[in-house]
């Protein structure tokens, strides 16, 4: 009998492979009041993933696109129209099977909207990055039960595995006071969420941000006040889950679902008095990874001329899970032709792809072509106007590595500041959000092998040359001595190796 490897039941996780692929949205809905000949000011996509199912070759991904366009009538008249779209998609994972992980993020990489007959027709390209995992137990050989003795070398393995996701809805509905008492109607709205915090505590993810929402708001008849209102609420939320303790990584995703913002008039002693109210639901994700160490059975090899042999077999697991961010602001110069009416108080700016790539491997980069305009007051016979171009444009992200497993880009508020009658500003924020999974090689022996006739040894000194990089250990393993003793014959640790192996033959 070679010898009994000793073994533990390790959980760890594998990167199987990442996929790409693209799906389209698309719907079509009438328009109140049969408006027809609308001016389109923006269109506004925002992808939901639902459900994620690794199968046999691949990742079937299905969900939503929420589309919402801002438009203006014949008669100078903000309104918007809001739709719902389903997508589909199927990542190529050519070792995906059932029964492992994925993870998919969603980047609108094209988005618009177009009026026809009086129904407004949406459309959003969105691009599908993602990649997948196996969960195991692995059993790794820790140590060696032989019949003689063995000089054995353990490696520290490095792992990362999922201990628990979690969600937590919760519902938000509030009266603000409202900015301008001749506000009427809100004709759009957005929600933006800030993380600020996130604590693990045992059993628990306590996270604390604030949720902004802008509401573009107008009065009752054409010409009227046209303003916007942004209110701030912040949250403190605890996540539940019995895998949460302190010491986890833990990341934690924030959306906003079913945002409702309205203008509502409360009757008080003959007083009409009006207020904004918001409405939504907060939807919070937490996923724990717990890091893990342990100390495996690297090599191995008996300090006698049994024929004894260590089999060895390199294992590759993830070791960390990186999560990249960073914003960068797109700064562009908008120049009005002379025919446009002039620009005055900039009501609004607003941006949507037209084609968006994102590219890089030292560095990432997002590129393409984008659609911006801009709402103003003109001062003249119309008083609202739409001003739209088409702008290329390349933002590089330094700080995130353009060779993660997936990426996505996300718009944030757009803002612009008018420069004179005829030219403007628009800041556009884009952030690139990238998970990076790092895996490590590890050889593990998987058998101590008795290999044909016992290993003949010289006697005496041996002053051996080592090869380029052989190392101290391959040297002690060739002639079966324990690696320290080898260390302590030669202290300076400098070529030639004297090998003293034994003074005399028995």
């Amino acid at each position: 009998m070679a010898g009994k490897l000793l073994k533990e039941n390790i959980p760890v996780e594998r990167l199987v492979g990442q996929g790409s692929a693209q799906a389209t949205a698309e719907t079509s809905v009438m328009l109140s009041g049969g408006d027809r000949n609308v001016s389109l000011v923006s269109c506004r996509a925002l992808p939901s993933i639902g459900t994620v199912e690794v199968q046999t070759g691949g990742v079937a991904v299905q969900g939503t696109t929420e589309f919402s366009a801002l438009y203006l009538t014949q008669a100078g008249e903000l309104f918007s129209r809001d739709a719902q779209a389903s997508f589909s998609a199927v990542l190529q994972v050519e070792e995906a099977a059932p029964k492992m992980r994925a993870t998919v993020r969603a980047t609108v990489c094209s988005a618009g909207a177009e009026e026809k007959d009086g129904r407004m027709d949406f459309s959003a390209t969105l691009c599908l990055e993602g990649f997948v995992v196996q969960p195991a137990v692995e059993a790794l050989a820790t140590g060696v039960d032989a019949p003689v003795a063995m000089a054995v070398k353990t490696a520290r393995l490095e792992t990362l595995n999922q201990a628990v996701r979690a969600q937590e809805r919760e519902a938000f509905a509030e009266n603000f006071p409202l900015t301008d008492p001749a506000y009427t109607r809100v004709v759009n709205s957005g929600a933006r969420v800030q993380v600020d915090n996130v604590l693990v505590e045992d059993g628990e993810v306590e996270v604390t941000g604030s949720v902004t929402v802008d509401s573009l708001l107008s009065g009752a008849e054409a010409g009227g006040p046209v303003g916007w209102q942004s209110e701030t609420i912040p949250f403190s939320e605890e996540i539940e889950g019995e895998g949460f303790r302190p010491g986890v990584q833990a990341i934690v995703t924030a959306h906003v679902r079913g945002l409702k913002s309205e203008v509502v008039f409360n009757q008080d002693d003959d007083v009409q008095e009006g207020n904004l109210r918001i409405e939504y639901i907060l939807e919070l994700e937490a996923e724990a990874k717990e890091p893990a160490a342990t100390e495996v059975l690297a090599d191995a090899y008996p300090l006698t001329e049994d024929p004894f042999a260590a089999v060895q077999e390199e294992v590759r697991f993830i070791h960390e899970d990186e999560q990249l961010e960073q914003t960068q602001t797109l700064l562009l110069e908008v120049e009005l032709p002379a025919a446009s009416p002039g620009l005055g108080e900039i009501l609004g700016a607003f941006a949507a792809p037209v084609a968006l790539d994102i590219v890089g491997e030292e560095s990432a980069q997002a590129e393409g072509l984008m659609r911006v305009s801009l709402l103003y007051r003109t001062g003249g016979e119309v008083p609202l106007a739409v001003y739209e171009r088409e702008v290329p444009f390349a933002l590089e992200f330094p700080e995130v590595d353009g060779r993660a497993d997936v990426r996505a880009v996300e718009m944030g508020y757009v803002t612009a500041e008018r420069v004179s009658q005829s030219q403007a500003q628009v800041r556009i924020p884009l952030t690139l959000r990238a998970e990076r999974v790092g895996t490590a090689d590890v050889a593990v022996v998987t058998e101590i092998a008795e290999e044909g006739e016992p290993v003949a040894l010289p006697v005496g000194a041996v002053l051996y040359y080592p090869k380029p990089e052989e190392t101290l250990w391959e040297v002690a393993r060739r002639y079966r001595i324990a690696e320290e003793e080898l260390r302590q014959r030669n202290p300076e640790g400098k070529s030639p190796v004297l090998v003293y192996r034994r003074l005399t033959s028995f």
